[in-house]
């Protein structure tokens, strides 16, 4: 069996998405290494008239084309990830895990809306 020619990989990261409340506009994104970053930023307070949004971005691409599709996750106002990214992917178990004990290791636990 011949190898493919071009190799596809997926890749996923944590974001902050700082969001204007009135444009919906974001203003500032920042990548966060693991859930339990992410999940720690949101101690803080947005500055006023913005709000943070929690994200999980899922990147798939190939060695010749670079990235070919991205897809986002927004963590919604129960602390939980959807089934899927906005594209249809799934999302892995392993990352409401993750959320899941990140949230549960910080007292109080974060507002994921302001």
């Amino acid at each position: 069996m011949n190898a493919p020619l071009f190799r596809s990989s997926v890749s996923y990261e944590w974001g902050i998405e700082e969001v204007d409340i009135d444009s919906e506009d974001i203003g500032d994104s920042w990548e966060c290494g693991t859930a339990a970053d992410a999940v720690a930023r949101f101690r803080g307070q947005p500055p006023e008239g913005c709000r943070y949004e929690l994200v999980l971005v899922r990147n798939r691409g190939t060695d010749a084309e670079g990235l070919v599709d991205r897809q986002w996750a927004y963590v919604g106002d129960d602390g939980q990830l959807p089934k899927e990214f906005g594209g249809g992917a799934l999302v892995p178990a392993a990352y409401h895990r993750a959320l899941a004990k990140a949230v549960a290791a910080l007292a109080p636990p974060p507002h994921f809306f302001y």
